[in-house]
């Protein structure tokens, strides 16, 4: 609010964020939401307007505020031809500063040539590399920890650097010693999975702060993982997994290396991790440090701590934490608020015969090749900031007064980017639905396909006490009343083609755009599904009649029916893609894949059930009664079962 007054003067704003920041912490701040772009370095302040700022918010004089204002009064405010003069300016300072400069705001018009200017005043590429570049990086990772710099605009003084690097390189004579290294780290996605937009954020990150990096890609075997950390000298091995089945394949890494006594620290990471399933389940597997990570930049500080001189005390606190979370999970599950899985399906209520919306058509549809520009307008932009660390709603991000430049920036780089992929054709939009008739069996859906077969897919049911207790199941009109429901099913990716764009990127040096590119294909993916989902409501079901909703009432889940993707809450059990899979032959007609942990690839990839009408929930966690009973229901082993669904049971 005090720097509030001075918009439209930026020296004086971001001088006085800095200010505030920079004591903030001093003072136990631990958390902070920032905007770097209207931050100036604490130690870089004009001496008389630090110590006016400072006057003002620690509250020195009792004619701060008249002081500062007066000043402030002196100080020009930001104009075009200021800025285009600052951007000119910068060309004229030292060698050294130019490269800083360029890094830390991820300028790359001239960093090739400022890099061989500096190669050739060096005479060592080395040297260039220790002395100027990764000091500027060590700042870029200083300032990305404290929270002054955006991950975009980390990753895009990696690309810089890479950029750098690369000028370097036929200058860096086959057996020259490698540069300086603040530790060894492997990085993985899990057996499996091949979620890799985190794991590839992380080793930007780490590279970025001056470790060396050996990212293995996704669908890494356990042995390879630990071949790899033991015959490099890896200092730590990170994993990463998106989906549940990776939590168990987790756990296979780490039983490998402690079978191999390899006692080298993990760090866990990924959206289904967490500090309990580390602590309770990985943890306890190996001998070794096991500690769960939140975001890149903890990354960071758990390598700085993990390597550092303080170690032993660093684990062992860790340690003693994980203990604690182990005793709380013991005392919350004797205490565990569930009903009986036999009093839950009491609750049950299937839908009534009489609320049957009939299909129009049955049957399978396949898409071979969508039209982005269809798909486009129901870009859901609302998931895509946040992935960057931009906190906000579309648009009104765009006019917020902190995060609104970055965001129309990064939202400039996403159309530019989406443009080029539709014109194009980099990307391939493919998917398969189909409309079948069904029925309900208590917790099984019967569905019935074309040839006459009937397939059987088991649900779960919530248990907590308390709630509706609903399963999908009731959702479909059960067989007992003689009536002929109908559900959907589908199957669909805006990946195609993604893993070859990136792969393009990378080679170029610029993780930013791979990063983005596949972030892009994940809001595709999205929104195809919206898009194929008003078709199969319009068209193929045909129980959707009414003027068509607009995109953004689509977005907003503006009409009947529900699309319930497998390993969402509602039905957690990723197992079941094979059984939609073979039913639309979808490894037949498309180009994805199902793995052998039921993860599609490419992992921009949506498989689900239609229905006509359906709320979400959550299952939530069952009970050893449900377990067994949804696995012989599944015709699977409960260990099994239990490893496809580790947060539930």
């Amino acid at each position: 609010n005090l720097s509030f007054a001075f918009r439209g003067n930026n020296a004086v704003r971001e001088a006085m964020h800095s200010v505030f920041l920079y004591h903030a912490i001093a003072a136990g701040m631990d958390m902070g939401i920032v905007n770097p772009q209207l931050l100036q370095v604490y130690s870089d302040i004009e001496p008389a307007l630090l110590e006016r700022v400072e006057d003002v918010v620690l509250c020195r004089r009792a004619d701060a505020a008249e002081r500062l204002i007066d000043y402030a009064q002196h100080l020009r405010t930001d104009t075009a031809a200021e800025g285009a003069a600052h951007e000119e300016a910068w060309r004229t300072r030292p060698l050294p500063e130019r490269i800083e400069y360029a890094l830390l705001r991820g300028v790359t018009d001239h960093i090739e040539t400022d890099t061989l200017e500096a190669y050739r005043e060096l005479g060592d590429p080395m040297q260039v590399i220790d002395r100027l570049l990764m000091r500027a990086m060590a700042r870029v990772g200083e300032l990305f920890g404290q929270g002054k710099m955006f991950l975009p605009q980390v990753v895009k003084s990696a690309r810089v650097m890479k950029r750098a690097v690369g000028v370097l390189t036929p200058y860096i004579e086959q057996n020259a010693a490698g540069r300086n290294s603040a530790g060894k780290v492997i990085v993985a996605t899990v057996k499996g999975d091949v979620h890799d937009i985190g794991k590839n954020i992380v080793a930007v990150v780490m590279a970025c702060n001056g470790y060396e990096i050996r990212d293995l890609g996704v669908m890494v075997e356990a042995q390879r993982i630990v071949d790899e950390a033991a015959a490099w000298g890896a200092d730590a091995i990170c994993l990463s997994g998106l989906i549940t089945p990776s939590l168990d394949e987790m756990i296979h890494v780490v039983e490998e290396a402690e079978r191999r006594s390899l006692h080298i620290p993990f760090i866990i990471g990924g959206a289904t991790t967490s500090d309990l399933h580390t602590a309770v389940k990985i943890a306890p597997c190996t001998a070794a440090p096991v500690i769960h990570s939140r975001d890149a930049s903890e990354n960071n500080r758990i390598l700085a701590a993990l390597l550092g001189p303080d170690r032993e005390i660093y684990v062992a606190g860790v340690q003693a934490r994980q203990q604690r979370l182990r005793d709380d999970y013991l005392r919350r599950e004797r205490l565990r608020n569930l009903i009986p899985v036999a009093d839950a399906r009491r609750n049950r209520r299937p839908r009534p015969a009489s609320q049957i919306a009939p299909a129009a058509h049955t049957g399978r549809l396949v898409f071979p090749d969508f039209d982005i520009a269809d798909v486009e307008p129901f870009i859901d932009w609302n998931f895509f900031f946040p992935a960057w660390g931009l906190k906000g709603r579309c648009p009104d991000l765009f006019d917020h007064p902190e995060r609104g430049d970055e965001a129309r920036k990064l939202f400039d780089d996403a159309q530019a980017l989406l443009h080029r992929i539709a014109d194009e054709r980099l990307l391939t939009l493919q998917g398969v639905v189909g409309i079948y008739p069904a029925v309900s069996r208590g917790d099984d859906i019967l569905l019935t396909d074309a040839k006459g077969r009937r397939h059987t897919l088991p649900m779960l049911r919530n248990q907590t006490r308390g709630a509706e207790n609903l399963c999908l199941s009731d959702f479909i009109a059960d067989r007992r009343d003689g009536a002929t429901d109908y559900i959907g099913a589908f199957a669909l990716t805006a990946g195609i083609g993604l893993q070859e764009l990136c792969d393009k990127f990378r080679s170029e040096g610029d993780d930013y755009s791979a990063i983005m590119a596949k972030l892009l294909a994940d809001r595709l993916t999205e929104a195809f599904a919206e898009v194929v989902h008003s078709f199969v409501r319009r068209q193929m079901w045909g129980y959707e009649t009414a003027e068509a909703p607009t995109p953004q009432q689509v977005i907003a889940g503006e009409y009947r029916g529900r699309r319930m993707a497998f390993g969402y809450p509602a039905s957690p059990d990723h197992s079941l893609k094979r059984e939609i899979f073979d039913l639309l032959a979808v490894e037949q007609t498309t180009r994805m894949r199902l793995t052998e942990n039921w993860m599609i690839s490419p992992g921009e990839a949506l498989c689900g059930l239609f229905f006509s009408d359906a709320r979400y929930f959550s299952v939530g966690q069952i009970d050893a009664e449900q377990l067994r009973d949804y696995a012989e229901r599944r015709g699977l082993a409960v260990e099994t079962v239990e490893k496809i669904i580790p947060n539930n049971v």
